[in-house]
């Protein structure tokens, strides 16, 4: 099977002609390379949501009964489906297992990459990043150092306030974050979170500001999350954490964000 990748297939792509007895082992190398060809089109490596003439990669060859033999190997399922467009959420691929130590690199909506980790049981993980958009976007999957793609799924990015309560911070005493800094409205401020949800012992709390720039509406309308700063690095993981607000003078000019709780294992301000 070597043979039919080799070069030698590429040196005559037309067969000889009828009657030929010089060119017989051309006919091999015709041969060798078509059924190459066939062979690679028949495969879903790097090719989920397409189809050839051979057979298909896209979702629906599963009621049609037209998918790839390695179709379910490399067009994949992932759990969980979605997660909030300000990234963190742990991804697995749940149709293939991998030797652990491999260099995992996960590629969303197409240009957004992300380091991901092979688990002990062989599941592989992608963590999904900051996304500038909603809907389905594209997942792949590398273990090459990122030279190429073959796995693929898809991931719905989600707005936050849509992600399920048990993945969600609170902020306890909303209204005192609301209007903190008025008269009467001071003291330490209380957040809380379900600890389960973030697989690790200790956590990076980190203030995160919302800005659009240019004319509503226009092409030049632009949307901004940037890291700010830290409240606290590698924090006990309890599901509670209280701090006391102090002003900031380079960062006064922001006026919305976030406060984004991720897994010590990542670096600080990674999107």
């Amino acid at each position: 099977r070597r043979i039919l990748g080799s070069q030698r297939g590429k040196a005559s792509l037309s067969p000889p002609s009828k009657g030929s007895t010089a060119h017989i082992p051309a006919i091999f190398d015709w041969l060798a390379a078509l059924e190459g060809k066939i062979g690679a089109q028949a495969s879903c490596s790097s090719r989920c949501g397409d189809s050839s003439a051979a057979c298909s990669c896209r979702a629906t060859c599963e009621k049609l009964g037209s998918c790839c033999p390695d179709y379910w190997s490399f067009c994949v399922k992932v759990s969980p489906s979605s997660g909030t467009l300000l990234g963190g959420r742990d991804v697995a691929l749940l149709n293939v297992t991998f030797e652990t130590g491999l260099p995992v690199t996960c590629r969303f909506a197409g240009t957004t990459e992300t380091q991901g980790y092979v688990g002990p049981d062989g599941r592989l993980h992608c963590i999904s990043p900051l996304l500038y958009e909603l809907g389905l976007v594209s997942l792949e999957v590398s273990v090459d150092g990122g030279k190429t793609f073959p796995w693929s799924a898809s991931w719905s990015s989600v707005h936050h306030n849509k992600v399920p309560p048990a993945e969600k911070s609170t902020l306890v005493n909303e209204t005192k974050w609301q209007y903190y800094g008025t008269p009467g409205t001071g003291g330490p401020l209380t957040l809380t979170w379900n600890p389960d949800g973030l697989p690790s012992g200790h956590v990076h709390l980190e203030v995160w500001g919302y800005d659009e720039k240019g004319k509503p509406y226009s092409d030049n309308w632009t949307a901004e999350w940037k890291y700010l700063y830290s409240l606290q690095r590698n924090y006990p993981n309890t599901g509670q954490f209280s701090f006391l607000p102090v002003p900031s003078a380079r960062f006064g000019g922001w006026e919305m964000g976030a406060l984004r709780i991720s897994a010590n294992g990542s670096s600080e301000g990674q999107p």
